[in-house]
């Protein structure tokens, strides 16, 4: 009698995993070969030297600009150097701006709509644009404001307490539901000693728009309409980090007619630097920014593919330079709002050291062409400083 073969289940259990795990080894693979590639690679060979005008502004926009500026990418230049019969153009295009905040209010316009004032003690930098309205013969210096000094700003809150301090105003008119209803600036019914519930007396505060005089009041200098601003979030700002709340706004006002006209296009320009020569993959930890939008109306970013197109792929964007990753930026994690921004590393140039520097470009487009002047994007912005012993990237003021 010959012996009974017995088939035993386990020989072909176990061609089922191996088989199961091939299968799944091959998916894998072909999903990471054509996937696509959520990195910008470059080699340090192909970037280009950096001028000495590069990494002075570099410097100046970290020192400065609290480590980010701003930027009008049409480089919108006005048919009419004058608008309103009111406001004159100082140069012939927007400019950064920045110093210490002073005092805040609203005040009511045309059109039911009112203005945020932002009185700004400026940094030396930007005196050039107080001194070149100097040069205006029909100035009326008596009229333009002083800072105010803490000690007096609840006392009258007038030109009685006005310093001779080179203050001006930063104006924009929002868009009133978002007057109404925001949670940074209330209003204030005309008292102009206010502070912002994030933004308080002593603090850094900068902008970008046109530079202007008021005639209305002695040809004073202004940024009118200022059309970005930002500042420090400083609830959440550490030694490892920065957070920032940045504002772009479409003026409401009606006052200003082609300077506002939609669409309006702005960017933020956040900057980063390291030395590839020096990472070791293994301990550096790069550069990180979370960008996450707090309030928006009318931002139509997603109808301009030239605004709304990121460096790369998905909601993660990461530059890698020499095999090593430098700076990744997280937008938001949802088709909206990830077409509301376009990200883009840009300006990248090398220093003679072998320093990478650049910008994280963040673009916005606000207010359709049938619709009234309402748009506004206000971003919330975090950016985690990299942990190496490589180069600390430089914390702004």
């Amino acid at each position: 009698m010959g012996k009974e073969i017995v088939y035993l289940p386990y020989p072909n259990f176990f061609m089922r995993i191996i088989t199961a795990f091939s299968f799944c080894t091959v998916i894998t693979l072909l999903v990471f070969l054509y996937s696509p590639n959520n990195d910008v690679v470059m080699s340090s060979a192909d970037i280009p030297s950096a001028s000495q005008a590069q990494i002075d502004d570099f410097k100046l926009t970290n020192d400065f600009l609290l480590g980010v500026k701003a930027n009008d990418p049409v480089a919108a230049t006005p048919g009419h150097s004058e608008q309103d019969g009111t406001w004159k153009l100082l140069t012939t295009d927007k400019r950064n701006f920045a110093g210490i905040f002073n005092r805040y209010g609203t005040e009511e316009e045309v059109h039911n709509s009112y203005d945020w004032n932002l009185l700004i003690d400026p940094f030396d930098p930007f005196d050039y644009i107080y001194n070149k309205a100097l040069e205006n013969p029909g100035k009326t210096r008596k009229e333009w404001p002083g800072c105010i000094d803490y000690a007096k700003q609840m006392q009258h809150c007038d030109a009685k307490d006005y310093n001779s301090q080179n203050c001006m105003w930063a104006e924009i008119s929002p868009y009133h539901i978002f007057l109404n209803t925001n949670k940074w600036f209330k209003g204030t019914h005309e008292c102009h000693c206010h502070e912002g519930a994030f933004l308080q007396r002593g603090d850094t505060l900068a902008v970008y728009g046109f530079p202007v005089t008021d005639d209305e009041h002695g040809y004073n200098p202004e940024i009118h309409p200022a059309q970005q601003l930002w500042f420090r979030y400083k609830e959440k700002t550490n030694k490892q980090k920065d957070t920032y709340f940045l504002f772009f706004i479409q003026d409401a006002s009606a006052r200003f007619g082609s300077w506002v006209a939609s669409p309006v296009y702005g960017q933020f320009l956040v900057p980063f630097r390291a030395k590839p020569s020096v990472i070791n993959p293994l301990t550096y930890q790069p550069v990180t920014m979370t960008i996450k939008i707090a309030e928006k109306y009318d931002v139509v970013t997603k109808n301009f593919t030239a605004y709304s197109d990121d460096a790369d792929d998905g909601y993660s964007h990461a530059l890698v330079v020499d095999g090593k990753t430098l700076v990744i930026v997280n937008e938001g994690q949802s088709d909206e709002d990830n077409k509301a921004l376009g990200i883009r590393f840009t300006d990248i140039v090398k220093r003679p050291d072998g320093t990478i520097q650049g910008y994280v470009q963040i673009s916005m487009v606000l207010g359709n062409y049938d619709t009234a002047p309402v748009g506004v994007c206000v971003l919330e912005l975090e950016v985690v400083r990299s942990k190496q012993p490589v180069i600390a990237n430089p914390r702004p003021r």
